[in-house]
């Protein structure tokens, strides 16, 4: 390795903004890769001296990188991170580790197969906010005794137009995303903090005619994911909720007490106990504002309340010093399995489905040619629903509003599709 990490971005749009936080690092941006001529142009100002920009992957993946910062189309990751860990090129991903169970299970076997060449990390962001780093330590403490539940919600409202602009085109997977699939900035802070991990999920859904009004979504407003962990607790969770007021609230109730963000200031940590759990050393009732536990003034503004700067760190320090990272591909694909069978689960009313234990060969074989997807394919068909509401008809009226939003923004988006240069 050169004496800085050599990182390679593939996808300039949400790459880009995490690519500013690798210099900070201690890495440098040697390659960059979009099949969008504004956005390449752009990325161009974030290459190091001698640096390229590539509008072809084919010419990307030749460049000589230490690893690769994967922020292509969130249903079209693992052909690409594959390829990456095939030729020894180290991966970091957001937000998804898989659209489809066969892709979980290849993207494993592929981190598995390349793992003494090659390092997979996935990219979550929310739990290394100073907060949630403060609640992990408190956790591991064990004064708080037992885990009992924990709730966490992400609910990120946006406006009708703006939910076209996200979603420019009839085919982009915005349009298609079920409300369980985008469930790391929920289900990862749990996970953090307690280091469980997923055995059993149960879900819903809502439809909301309002949330999609005006615009091509095809998709609910919220999902709730109720899993039972590996340590006897029970998690609640939201996909991306698309309403109300925007919150990354995150609640531990333990046997002896009970921690948390404060709602709509998740800055800010509260810790409880009752009169006759307090420890000694510990005052019953205790809110603050905890600091960064490293690196207080590189992560200062950075985005997603600091953890865009703690994740392109942690990417870094796993290439200098050749360590696996803590969002593995096990930890990865867990998460994305959870919002995956979460859906099937709200197909059939609730009913619990297994999260596969990825690790075992067994499970893999079981789920290695479940393709079933809610994205459009090469073909123009999709396997499943995209809402609850599964007679559900998309109102022409309210697909003509939407082009004329992309044909005002000069917006819309050519969706390549599995195969083709895209990003």
């Amino acid at each position: 390795m050169a004496n800085k990490p050599r990182i390679g971005i593939f996808g300039c749009g949400r790459g880009l903004s995490m690519g500013k936080y690798v210099g900070p690092a201690g890495g440098e941006i040697v390659a960059v890769c979009d099949h969008n001529p504004s956005k390449l142009e752009n990325a161009k100002s974030v290459l190091a001296e001698g640096g390229k920009a590539y509008a072809r992957f084919d010419d990307f993946i030749e460049h000589e990188m230490d690893g690769v910062y994967v922020a292509n189309y969130f249903d079209q990751h693992v052909p690409y991170v594959i390829r990456l860990l095939e030729k020894g090129i180290s991966v970091c991903i957001e937000p998804i580790c898989g659209a489809t169970m066969a892709d979980m299970v290849a993207l494993v076997r592929a981190a598995e197969k390349y793992r003494d060449r090659a390092t997979f990390m996935f990219g979550e962001n929310y739990q290394y906010t100073p907060a949630l780093q403060e609640m992990k330590r408190i956790y591991q403490t064990g004064k708080l005794g037992q885990l009992l539940y924990a709730h966490c919600e992400y609910v990120h409202p946006t406006t009708s137009r703006e939910r076209v602009l996200y979603a420019a085109g009839h085919n982009h997977w915005r349009n298609s995303l079920p409300s369980t699939y985008y469930n790391s900035h929920a289900l990862s802070p749990l996970m953090y903090i307690s280091d469980a991990m997923p055995k059993v999920v149960m879900a819903q859904s809502t439809h909301c005619e309002e949330y999609q009004k005006g615009t091509a979504r095809g998709t609910d407003a919220c999902g709730i994911m109720m899993t039972k962990m590996d340590n006897g607790a029970i998690f609640t969770t939201t996909g991306c909720v698309g309403g109300a007021v925007h919150s990354t609230w995150c609640q531990l109730t333990h046997f002896r007490g009970a921690m948390e963000t404060v709602r709509y200031d998740p800055s800010v940590v509260a810790v409880r106990y009752t009169s006759a759990t307090k420890p000694e050393d510990s005052p019953r009732y205790n809110t603050y504002i905890p600091d960064p536990p490293f690196d207080g003034q590189k992560s200062a503004g950075s985005g997603h309340g600091g953890g865009d700067y703690f994740v392109v760190r942690e990417f870094i320090r796993c290439l200098e010093e050749g360590i696996q990272p803590y969002n593995d591909v096990y930890r990865g694909v867990a998460m994305a399995a959870v919002g995956v069978l979460g859906w099937r689960s709200v197909m059939e009313g609730g009913m619990p489905y297994a999260i596969p234990d990825f690790r075992d060969e067994a499970e893999l074989v079981k789920w290695e040619n479940d393709t079933l997807s809610p994205f459009i394919g090469a073909d123009g068909k999709r396997t499943l629903p995209t809402t609850v509401k599964q007679d559900w008809k998309a109102d022409p009226a309210d697909l003509a509003a939407a082009e004329e939003i992309w044909k005002e923004a000069k917006s819309f988006t050519d969706y390549s599709w599995p195969g083709k240069e895209l990003n």
